[in-house]
Parts: structure tokens; C-alpha cells; sequence
């Protein structure tokens, strides 16, 4: 969400000319594929990055990395959304009566852009719940996510055990989206 927030900002609030570049960048993961973003994930973090010598393959790192390269563009269009709607006059009065920007920031456009975050956290985390496709490819022993759990349990013929995992996962989601919509009415006042 702060990735998507800032490239968000960046798009909406900032005069560039790169902005349409910036957020046709932010969608295109999503627009390819899963299993291509998967093996780009492979081929790009197989060997050790430089400077670190770490190694993110095999590790919850790269899934979580995958995720969020994936899932980029739900918080960005989310929260712009929000920010195209805000008068630019809001945070240019508050840089008048002196707040630096990352007050003006922190008390004039966060509690503004706050809806459209919490819509973006909701819309980011239901999919990633059941993904299959990129997980199966970058999954490790103790590294499974719940869609690779699911598929695992499936595959096995444990059909009891998928069903159950699976209506834990449906309970979870809408535990999650009713604390969403809680949130958002305290928040919001609607």
C-alpha cells in the first residue's frame, strides 16, 4: 500500500511527464500472466544480488516481492482515485501556513486518501489469499501460502482437509472485509 500510495501520488498530484509511463509500468504485471511473472521472478533472483550476496529464491521473500510487483496497480488506482478528487488548494494551504510537506502530507492528505487506502489494502489482500499461479512456481518446503496449501491438500486426495482449509479461507475473507467496512465507516463516518 505504500508503494501503491506513492506511485499514486506521484501520478496524480505531481506534474511529470513520466507519470503515464509510471503507472503504465505499475499496471503491466498485472496485465501479463502470472506463471510469466513468476519466471521473470526466477530468472531475476535465482543467482545471489549484488553488493548483499543474499539470495531471494526459495525464501517467503520473493513471494512476497511477487505479490506485490503483481497486486501493484489495485492500491494505486485505488488510492488515485481518492487523489483526483482532492482539490490541490488543501495541501498548498497547509504549505502556506507553514507545514513542511511531510506534515502537510501526514495531516491534510493521509486522513483524506484513508478510504481509498483501506479499499486498496481490501482489494490487494482477497486476491492474494487463493493465488495459485505465481505461488506454485516460487513456493519452498515451509514456504506455502494458503492457495499452495489448498492445492497441495487437493492433490493429495485429502478432501476433507481441503474443504476445511478452504472454509477457513472463506471465513477469513469475510472476517477481513467486515473489520474493512468497520474500519471504514468509523473512519469515514458513512
Amino acid at each position: 500500500m505504500a508503494c501503491g500510495g506513492m506511485i499514486a501520488y506521484l501520478t496524480f498530484k505531481v506534474r511529470w511527464r513520466q507519470r503515464t509511463l509510471l503507472e503504465f509500468l505499475a499496471s503491466l504485471p498485472y496485465a501479463v500472466p502470472g506463471t510469466v511473472v513468476a519466471l521473470a521472478m526466477i530468472l531475476t533472483y535465482s543467482q545471489p544480488l549484488p553488493l548483499t550476496g543474499w539470495r531471494l529464491y526459495n525464501t517467503l521473500w520473493i513471494i512476497l516481492l511477487a505479490y506485490i510487483i503483481r497486486y501493484l496497480i489495485f492500491p494505486v488506482r485505488s488510492t488515485g482515485a481518492v487523489l483526483s478528487q482532492i482539490a490541490g488548494n488543501l495541501e498548498e494551504a497547509a504549505r502556506l501556513s507553514g507545514a513542511r510537506w511531510g506534515q502537510a502530507m501526514r495531516h491534510v492528505v493521509l486522513p483524506l486518501i484513508r478510504p481509498g487506502l483501506i479499499a486498496g489494502w481490501f482489494l490487494v489482500l482477497i486476491p492474494t489469499m487463493h493465488e495459485l499461479t505465481l505461488s506454485i512456481l516460487l513456493w519452498s518446503a515451509g514456504n506455502e501460502t494458503l492457495g499452495v496449501a489448498v492445492f497441495n491438500l487437493q492433490e493429495a486426495g485429502d478432501i476433507p482437509a481441503t474443504a476445511a482449509l478452504a472454509m477457513i479461507t472463506i471465513i477469513l475473507v469475510l472476517a477481513v472485509n467486515y473489520l474493512a467496512r468497520q474500519v471504514g465507516r468509523i473512519k469515514t463516518g458513512f
